[in-house]
């Protein structure tokens, strides 16, 4: 396609700017160039500026009141998690305690670690438009950026990959640490282990704001309460939640508008439905099949299917089934993606609401690319004004887009997953939740990034959410009581009869599970199947009684719980312990199904404490105060000790430590070189041989700095003996 000249271009309408813009679009998308447009990076050398002595962060902006009460609650702590929902003014309430800290610390530095470019934009730029700090002030890191806190800078925005690979170096070398405030914007997305690195950054001060910050489960659930954010990894380096504000406390505050949520379900075409039973019996076969697999490898996991993308990388059975798993589990995903009743679906609604308001502003969301594509090249030949939004089209691309959505020349804008967080909808009436995940957050998130004020105040926002009918696409409903989380006007619920009429019917498709306050304990019997939700906060146990959160923190007062679920589940493993009640629940096989399994009520709640405290001098007790089996003191394992295994090798005990994928043996007696190496490790079979006594079943003992070997068996380290010399390793 010819480039249009300037002149050309000036003298187009909107309407053929619009067009102009999709024939560019399309032409890109038809030769998939995919490659992103780079940020244009600072230009070098340019002279300092002076640093106002008070930031001025929100001018022109009153704060509401529950805006300044959560100001207030944060700076009495300096660290914290601000849950509130997206659209109420999360950067906004940031700023504001931007501006209050840098009143009480003048060296003050800032580093906002966002999860999208997009999102790294839009800071950068509510940040020049409220604040009195010029743009040389304000670094960015990660999206063609690779600013640092060196020169002027005294605000970095920073993309969550390369926040987690450059911040915390680029901290310490700067020397700002002791200054710093560590803004974590959409934190949940910082809790995945390879952004861990985040948290590695020194600060002084720490902030997270998400509307959901609870940690999702395997299942893509969200967490059960509160309480489990701040025991996980993210309310531990961030702080526990100290304000939380509701949608139903925004509609009440008039933040945001009034809001109908129309859920429709639609039925699969004849040869749809076929192709989808298919894929589901084998998906099931497939599951159980892995789970056998894993069983004959030692992985004894109730839960393998939802490991299945990590596992497809090994070179195996558990790999090969694995990666099966995963083809089916695309393959139906597909199909509902791309089902020809949600494309006719989104053509009717929008039809009709333009016939009843001509300029109605619609935002569409999809969860694949692909998917998009195919919605909007639908939606250009029925002769929408119709713009796409996706992370694989160039920035220009994408911004122009965006731009003409908000000048309302294109009254539609269609967008995969990337625009749910970063991108402020401007004056929306109507949104479409084309297709969606069973992630109870990600609806959230995206049924909030919808919800604006539009032109007329008195109008009512209207949100549609399609799903197949008696597929996975209800699944979401079971989890949740969506009146009660999204405090809507009301939920209404529609399907779609196969003759083509639109009935309206009272309940969801699936109704939630009850939850644990809803549940007598007397109502339950330890080995039953459990009546609830499988919620809580996640545990795993191992064969010698310890217990361990998912972030390695060892359990100080397991209760006997790993022989319960032992018991129960025919295996150590995953369990959850609900926050209220504390009810012990395992997920165990049943046939073709998982059930949720009551193991019983912990009388106490677990007390955690990290593996490795310390890295210190020489542990100070004298080993003719320790006995076998005495507990030690943690504290003083440190974190430079060596793990040690007894094995079996050719029919005797032998001293294995892993190398890499091997293992070398310890040399016993007159095999070692050193004497005394040597009869450390006969002392060191011995001693291990008499602790089974009194702990079977033990295979793994550590040998401390100082040269002390213990065991760590039902939350204790206890000790087994002291070496004089250590062991010696061909």
């Amino acid at each position: 396609m010819r480039k249009a000249t300037s002149a050309e271009l000036l003298a187009l309408s909107e309407a053929e700017h619009l067009l102009h813009h999709n024939l560019e679009t399309r032409e890109f998308w038809s030769k998939k160039d995919l490659a992103a447009a780079d940020g244009d990076a600072a230009a070098p050398g340019q002279p300092a500026v002076p640093v106002p002595a008070s930031w001025v962060m929100t001018k022109g902006i009153k704060l509401y009141p529950w805006q300044e009460e959560c100001v207030n609650r944060w700076l009495a702590a300096k660290r914290g998690t601000i849950k509130v929902v997206t659209g109420a003014g999360k950067t906004i309430l940031a700023l504001a305690i931007v501006e209050r800290l840098q009143a009480q610390d003048r060296e003050l530095r800032v580093a906002i670690v966002v999860p999208t470019v997009v999102l790294q934009d839009q800071w950068y730029k509510e940040i020049l438009r409220t604040s009195n700090l010029p743009p040389q002030l304000i670094g960015r890191l990660g999206g063609g950026y690779r600013d640092d806190f060196s020169g002027d800078v005294r605000i970095l925005i920073c993309v969550l990959k390369s926040a987690s690979e450059l911040l915390a170096s680029r901290v310490e070398r700067s020397g700002v640490g002791r200054n710093l405030l560590l803004v974590a914007d959409e934190c949940h997305r910082a809790g995945a282990p390879d952004m861990r690195k985040v948290f590695q950054t020194r600060r002084a001060y720490s902030l997270g704001l998400s509307a959901t910050p609870e940690r999702e489960d395997a299942g893509d659930d969200l967490a059960a309460s509160s309480a489990d954010y701040d025991s996980s990894l993210l309310g531990q380096e961030l702080g526990p939640i100290i304000y939380e504000l509701t949608v139903h406390q925004a509609l009440e505050e008039g933040i945001l508008p009034e809001f109908e949520v129309h859920h429709i379900g639609l039925p699969l075409t004849g040869s749809e439905r076929e192709r989808y039973e298919q894929l589901s019996r084998r998906l099931r076969s497939v599951t159980s099949e892995l789970v056998e697999v894993g069983h004959q490898v030692g992985i004894h996991d109730p839960g393998i299917a939802r490991r299945a993308q990590a596992l497809a990388a090994r070179d195996d059975q558990v790999g090969m089934v694995a990666r099966e798993l995963l083809f089916l589990t695309n393959e139906r995903k597909h199909l509902l993606y791309n089902a020809k009743p949600r494309m006719a679906a989104v053509s009717d609604i929008l039809k009709r609401e333009f016939r009843e308001d001509k300029a109605t502003r619609a935002i569409l969301f999809h969860e694949s690319i692909e998917s998009v594509m195919l919605l909007y090249r639908q939606l250009l030949e029925e002769g929408f004004p119709v713009a796409v939004e996706h992370s694989q089209l160039p920035d220009s691309l994408r911004e122009a887009s965006i731009e003409f959505f908000r000048q309302g020349v294109a009254k539609i804008i269609v967008s995969a997953r990337s625009l749910i967080e970063g991108f402020n909808v401007p004056e929306t009436d109507i949104g479409i939740i084309v297709a969606s995940s069973a992630s109870v957050r990600q609806r959230i998130q995206t049924i909030g990034r919808l919800l604006r004020r539009g032109r007329d105040r008195a109008k009512l926002a209207r949100i549609y959410v399609l799903y197949m009918q008696d597929t996975v696409d209800e699944v979401i409903y079971g989890k949740e009581d969506w009146h009660h989380l999204l405090g809507a006007r009301r939920n209404r619920y529609f399907v779609l009869k196969d003759d083509g009429q639109m009935v309206e019917v009272e309940e969801p498709p699936r109704s939630p599970l009850p939850r644990e306050e809803d549940i007598a304990p007397q109502a339950l019997t330890v080995g039953e199947e459990y009546p609830g939700a499988y919620e809580g906060v996640e545990y795993t146990c191992d064969s010698v009684g310890n217990v361990f959160t998912t972030s390695r923190e060892l359990v100080r007062n397991p209760q006997g719980v790993p022989e319960i679920i032992r018991r129960i589940k025919g295996s150590f493993g995953r369990f959850k312990v609900t926050p209220k009640q504390r009810y012990i629940l395992a997920l165990v096989p049943h046939g073709e199904e998982w059930v949720v399994m009551f193991c019983g009520q912990l009388p106490e709640p677990f007390q955690t404490s990290a593996l490795d405290v310390r890295s210190g001098p020489a542990d100070p007790i004298p080993p003719r105060e320790l006995q076998l089996g005495d507990e030690y003191p943690q504290e003083l394992v440190g974190d430079k000790f060596e793990t040690i295994a007894i094995k079996q090798r050719g029919g005797r005990a032998v001293l294995a430590k892993k190398e890499g994928k091997g293992e070398r043996f310890a040399r016993v007696g007159s095999q070692a070189q050193d004497h005394m190496k040597g009869r450390d490790a006969e002392k060191l079979l011995e001693a291990c041989g008499e602790f089974r006594l009194l702990y079977p079943g033990l295979t793994k003992f550590i040998i401390t700095e100082s040269k002390h070997v213990v065991a760590l068996t039902e939350g204790v380290y206890r000790y087994v003996c002291t070496l004089e010399a250590g062991l010696e390793f061909p």
